[in-house]
C-alpha cells in the first residue's frame, strides 16, 4: 500500500499532471474495477495525511505547502534545539544548529516550519525572531501578537489626523479646530 501511496504522490506532484477525479485516476492508473475501493482508501489516507488535496470539484491535486509559524519556547542542546509551541496542537519543531540564529535556552521565539521529516520525527524549522526571555515584561503580550499575526508596526503614511476642539473659556471667540497627528 505504501508503494501505491508513493506512486500517487509522485503522479500528483509531476509538473505535467492535470488534476483528475477518482474515476479518472483509476482509468489513468489502470486500476481494475475490483481494486477501486483500495484506491479510494489510499486517496482518503493521503488527504488525511495532507499529502494531497481535493478541489471543490472533486479533483485531486498536490497539497499546497503552507508556511506555518509558531511562537514558543526554545530548548537548546549542543548541536540542535527544539521549539515547543505555545499552541499545544502544534508539534515541537526541530531546529538545526545553523538555523537557530541568536536563540538561547529558555527564550521565547518565533519559528517557521521548513519541512516535514520522517514519520514519528518532529518537523524541521528555523528561528526567524527571538522575542526575549519568557519572564521579561511584555514578552507574553508580544507572543500573542506574533502568534495571531497582528502587525505591531505601521508605516508613517498610516498616521491618523484627528480634530480636537480646545476648551472655549469665554464664548466670545469662534471655536477653533486644531489638528494633531497621532503616531501609532
Amino acid at each position: 500500500m505504501e508503494k501505491r501511496k508513493k506512486l500517487i504522490c509522485e503522479l500528483v506532484e509531476d509538473e505535467k499532471y492535470v488534476p483528475m477525479k477518482e474515476k479518472e485516476l483509476a482509468i489513468f492508473m489502470q486500476v481494475k474495477p475490483e481494486d477501486r475501493r483500495e484506491l479510494k482508501r489510499i486517496l482518503e489516507e493521503l488527504l488525511e495525511e495532507g499529502k494531497i488535496e481535493q478541489t471543490k470539484r472533486g479533483r485531486y491535486v498536490r497539497a499546497e505547502k503552507k508556511l506555518l509559524r509558531a511562537v514558543g519556547l526554545y530548548q537548546s542542546s549542543e548541536n540542535f534545539g527544539f521549539v515547543v509551541p505555545d499552541n499545544k496542537k502544534l508539534p515541537d519543531i526541530f531546529i538545526p544548529r545553523e538555523k537557530k540564529k541568536d536563540a538561547y535556552d529558555g527564550a521565547k521565539v518565533v519559528a517557521e516550519y521548513i519541512e516535514s521529516r520522517e514519520e514519528g520525527k518532529s518537523p524541521e524549522g528555523e528561528i526567524i525572531e527571538v522575542l526575549g526571555r519568557r519572564d521579561e515584561p511584555g514578552i507574553d503580550m508580544l507572543s500573542v501578537v506574533r502568534a495571531l499575526g497582528i502587525p505591531d508596526e505601521f508605516p508613517e503614511s498610516s498616521a491618523v489626523v484627528q480634530p480636537q476642539t480646545p476648551l472655549n473659556l469665554d464664548n466670545s471667540h469662534e471655536s477653533l479646530i486644531m489638528i494633531s497627528f497621532i503616531k501609532m
